[in-house]
């Protein structure tokens, strides 16, 4: 019944866009709505996917699941809010948008030209252990008790 009561709004605003009951339903149904979306954040979108994925998750889950997404949602909103979730969500949507036009090896080559990890180059070469005698047989104390003997 809503439904029907929305298209013949619709309805009128298509068909009579000079009167002022068109203009009325115009501000009501298009522009309000349009400044809220405009209200709207990339991050706060990512945030409503996350959410609404886990709780899609928990459903299909089961009760248990349920009583623990329950439980645990209080925590899961002050963590989001203490920290900047949104820009999270960002770098790891944009690091996944990102991969596929990467070439295999392509970040890895990127990365070792302008950071340098060690520098070897001024140090000798370790010495190699001197192996210690294993016994052959169970007979022989081990190692570490031959020397508190």
């Amino acid at each position: 019944m809503l439904i029907l009561v929305f298209l013949m709004l619709w309805l009128v605003i298509a068909a009579a866009p000079e009167t002022p009951i068109a203009g009325s339903c115009r501000r009501w149904l298009v522009e309000a709505p349009a400044r809220r979306l405009l209200e709207v954040r990339r991050e706060t979108v990512l945030i409503a996917a996350v959410l609404l994925g886990t709780l899609a998750l928990a459903s299909l889950l089961g009760d248990d699941a349920r009583q623990i997404v329950a439980f645990g949602s209080p925590d899961v909103a002050i963590w989001m809010s203490s920290i900047e979730f949104g820009t999270c969500l960002d770098i790891v949507a944009g690091a996944l948008l990102a991969a596929p036009v990467l070439r295999p090896g392509t970040a890895q080559r990127w990365l070792s030209g302008r950071v340098r990890l060690s520098h070897r180059h001024g140090r000798r070469a370790a010495r190699p252990r001197r192996a210690e005698h294993r016994a052959a047989n169970d007979d022989d104390p081990a190692p570490m008790w031959r020397r508190t003997a």
